[in-house]
């Protein structure tokens, strides 16, 4: 929509022009269920969000920092949700219209002058605290939750912001990039905050780079290297060399690097939830550990992601931990459609298969299902056992396009057996 200067849509309805739900009273038992089994579903996510993974994942040695070079950052700790609460930042919980998981962080910080913030502009959550700070070496929580602030207040993704302020601090202190007198280093939170300013803005030449994002900003130095990003799309806070799988899914998302449509190797590492509900789809998968690269786990993968295109098709909320059963059960409340198992993974094996076509069609060839050289290296510092083989990441992406259809483009077969014959010959 941006490269049509599509700034929004507006529609307009009437009630009584509606349509009518097909079993309105499920639907509300559904809703009523989830509230009262919250805590029981959902307890981490509801008392604290995801702000408390921070610490833990530091203390593993696998948080992103320092763009990515290490996986241990001194000081992180400041930035845990537990360090927040200490600091009187996080002053509580915010939803959207009548959820029960409230996983809003909501944060004010007045009387520091440049670092104050205003609560309605929401807080940040893992994803911003390990982009806007560990990735930039920045463990100031007044510095990380202001700039976590001002990409809401622009509209801007904070996974891409920080990666891309990384990318340019690290080309800063090699000497590839003139900051313009910014002092933009690794740990320097004011020029965090005064770089997302120029970013937003387009202030000058280094705003302009900025603002290209971290592919075409490395590029346009010379040293594609320094982008950690996969089809242009930026690495969010989930290192491949300690989630495997996870990287294999980054390569072969359509989108580019995805956390959310993918498969979190640590969840089917034991006997669990995650384990039990996607043997909803009927192959009786067993726990893996983190580091397996089997077919096995790219089966797993594969089952996933197709199962997170029939949840994004439906526009549920990831953290709303409705089971397979509820989502089925939801959708038939909504609109009568009762859908088997596979029927569920056909919707969303649809979203994969016509964004690959798109892609093909626009260029991207299958040369981009890969990830930054990067990731095949050890950190500096972190967890040494953290590593990604690449031939074992190699076979996972042609096990992942074998079952996918994907070896030779899009399998014209595959489209016609879900129901998408009209676009066979989409790259004729």
């Amino acid at each position: 929509m941006g490269a049509k200067r599509l700034k929004a849509v507006s529609a307009r309805a009437h009630k009584e022009t509606l349509p009518a739900y097909h079993d309105p009273g499920l639907l509300k038992e559904l809703a009523r269920r989830m509230a009262k089994e919250r805590m029981e579903r959902a307890a981490g996510l509801v008392t604290m969000g995801t702000v408390g993974t921070v610490k833990p994942f530091n203390l593993r040695g696998v948080l992103p920092s320092h763009n990515f070079l290490d996986g241990f950052l001194e000081g992180a700790e400041a930035l845990d949700g537990t360090s927040l609460d200490a600091l009187g930042i996080r002053i509580g919980r915010d939803t959207c219209y009548a959820c029960a998981i409230r996983c809003k962080q909501v944060v004010k910080i007045e009387g520091t002058g440049k670092y104050d913030v205003r609560p309605e502009y929401g807080g940040p959550e893992y994803e911003g605290l390990g982009a806007l700070g560990s990735t930039c070496g920045v463990t100031d929580p007044y510095a990380v939750t202001k700039a976590n602030t001002l990409c809401n207040q622009y509209g801007l993704d904070v996974i891409g912001v920080g990666v891309t302020i990384a990318c340019a601090m690290e080309a800063v202190e090699k000497g590839y990039l003139d900051d313009e007198g910014l002092g933009l280093r690794f740990g320097n939170g004011d020029a965090l905050v005064a770089a997302i300013e120029k970013l937003a803005r387009r202030e000058g030449r280094l705003g302009e780079l900025l603002a290209f994002g971290a592919k075409r900003l490395a590029e346009s130095l010379g040293h594609p290297e320094l982008a950690m990003h996969v089809k242009g799309q930026e690495v969010p806070m989930h290192d491949p060399r300690y989630k495997r799988a996870l990287g294999v899914g980054y390569a072969v998302s359509p989108t580019g690097a995805d956390h959310n449509h993918n498969l979190h190797d640590t969840a089917f590492a034991k006997e669990g939830r995650a384990l039990r509900e996607l043997r909803f789809y009927g192959e009786d998968f067993q726990p893996l550990p983190t580091e397996d690269l089997s077919e096995a786990k790219i089966r797993m993968l594969w089952t996933k992601t197709r199962e997170r295109g029939f949840v994004n098709s439906l526009v549920m909320c990831d953290f709303v931990p409705w089971t397979p059963e509820e989502w089925r059960e939801a959708l038939y409340a909504a609109t009568g459609w009762r859908l088997s198992p596979e029927e569920m993974l056909e919707v969303g094996e649809r979203t994969l298969q016509l964004t690959r076509l798109f892609n093909l069609r626009e260029g991207i060839s299958p040369e981009e299902d890969r990830l930054p050289e990067r990731f095949f290296q050890p950190f500096r510092k972190g967890n040494p056992e953290a590593r990604l083989d690449p031939e074992a990441f190699r076979e996972g992406v042609r096990a992942y396009r074998r079952l996918a259809g994907w070896e030779g483009g899009v399998d014209p077969e595959r489209l016609k057996a879900l129901g998408l014959e009209e676009f066979q010959n989409a790259l004729a």
